[in-house]
């Protein structure tokens, strides 16, 4: 039985393009295997995507901010 954090960022990854159930899974694990100050720095970056980056709404280009 996993537990429901496990669950819930399973669900997380499984919602990106191309990530399927057991990838998702998979992914979620090998966090598990790295590093508190990995996983910290790792969740600060995402946290920064939405600040830093922007998508053009008419080419889809990707820029910083």
């Amino acid at each position: 039985m996993k537990s429901e954090i496990l669950n819930h960022l399973i669900d997380h990854f499984n919602r990106l393009p191309g990530i399927g159930p057991k990838t998702a899974e998979r992914l979620v694990y090998s966090l598990l295997k790295r590093s508190r100050l990995d996983l910290q720095d790792f969740a600060q970056t995402l946290l920064r995507l939405q600040e830093t980056i922007r998508v053009c709404s008419l080419g889809h280009d990707l820029s910083e901010k």
